[in-house]
C-alpha cells in the first residue's frame, strides 16, 4: 500500500521533473528557431594574443553568417595606419563551394584601409547558403598601441536579377594590442626610460663635481 504520509511529496517531486523537462524542451527549442532565424552578418576576427611590432604579417579573417544565395560581397577594412601596414589578401573558397565562378577585384590600399571584393559570374548554379570565411587580409605590425579593426560599406549581393543584397547585415569588430620592436611598448616604457636616463646622468655628473672638489690645491712656486 502507498503510504499516505509520502504521497504528498513525492507528487511535488514528479511535478518539479516534469517541469524541468518541459523547460529543457523549450530551451532547445528556442536555440534552434534562433539557429535557423539567425540574423546575417559580416564579422573581422584577428589574434586573441597581443602581437609585436615587426612581427610577420597579422592575419585578420573576415567571415559572414547566415547568408542566402551569396553571390558576392564587398568591405572596406579600417585599421590604425600609425600601427599597420596592409599586406595582402587572400580569398578563400567560401563564395565559389557551389560551382559559381569567382572573380577578385585587385584591392583598393590608402592609409588606414583598404576595399575589396569579389563576384561569381552566370545565373546558375545557385550562391552559397550559411556562414563561412571569405578572406583572410594580413597586416604588417610596424607600430605600437592598442587598435580596433573594424569593418565598413559591407554589401552582400544574392545571386538573383535586381542586385538584391542582403538586408540588415550586423557587422561585429575586432580589438587588437600591438607591442613595440622586442616586445616592448614604447609609449608605456618609453617615458620611465627616460627618467631612469636622467637620474643617471645626473648622479654621474654629481660625483664627477665631488671628485673635482677633493683634489688638493696645486702648490704655488716662491
Amino acid at each position: 500500500m502507498v503510504n499516505v504520509h509520502k504521497a504528498p511529496w513525492l507528487a511535488g517531486a514528479a511535478l518539479t521533473v516534469a517541469l524541468a523537462t518541459i523547460a529543457l524542451l523549450a530551451l532547445a527549442g528556442t536555440q534552434a528557431a534562433g539557429a535557423q532565424s539567425g540574423e546575417t552578418a559580416v564579422v573581422v576576427t584577428g589574434p586573441t594574443e597581443s602581437v609585436s611590432s615587426g612581427d610577420d604579417p597579422v592575419p585578420f579573417t573576415i567571415s559572414v553568417e547566415n547568408v542566402e544565395n551569396l553571390a558576392s560581397f564587398q568591405f572596406v577594412l579600417l585599421y590604425d595606419a600609425d600601427v599597420f601596414e596592409f599586406s595582402k589578401v587572400e580569398r578563400t573558397e567560401f563564395l565559389g563551394s557551389t560551382n559559381r565562378e569567382v572573380v577578385c577585384n585587385e584591392p583598393t590600399v590608402d592609409a588606414g584601409s583598404m576595399r575589396y571584393s569579389c563576384v561569381t559570374l552566370g545565373p546558375t548554379p545557385p550562391g552559397v547558403d550559411g556562414s563561412g570565411a571569405v578572406a583572410t587580409v594580413f597586416l604588417d605590425p610596424t607600430g605600437s598601441g592598442s587598435t580596433d579593426v573594424s569593418l565598413d560599406r559591407v554589401q552582400l549581393p544574392k545571386a538573383v536579377e535586381g542586385a538584391t543584397l542582403h538586408e540588415d547585415v550586423a557587422v561585429r569588430n575586432t580589438t587588437i594590442d600591438v607591442a613595440g620592436s622586442s616586445g616592448l611598448n614604447w609609449l608605456l616604457w618609453g617615458p620611465v626610460i627616460a627618467v631612469v636616463a636622467l637620474v643617471i646622468i645626473g648622479g654621474g655628473a654629481f660625483a664627477a663635481m665631488r671628485m673635482r672638489d677633493s683634489k688638493p690645491a696645486s702648490a704655488t712656486g716662491a
